[in-house]
């Protein structure tokens, strides 16, 4: 296997990694208490998941 190859493998292991990662919040955020939920920090998580900075 080439260095090429390995590095594709590497950053589709770490995508998926993140795409689970991304699933289990969404599967989650419906699961917060509406009186002290807190929207923007549930975005800036999400964001974070993604590898958006806030």
């Amino acid at each position: 296997m080439n260095a090429e190859t390995s590095s594709d493998n590497f950053a589709l292991l770490r995508d998926a990694e993140r795409l689970d990662a991304v699933r289990e919040f969404h599967r989650t955020w419906g699961d917060q208490e509406t009186d002290s939920l807190d929207v923007l920090d549930l975005w800036e998580q999400l964001g974070r998941l993604l590898g958006v900075a806030p």
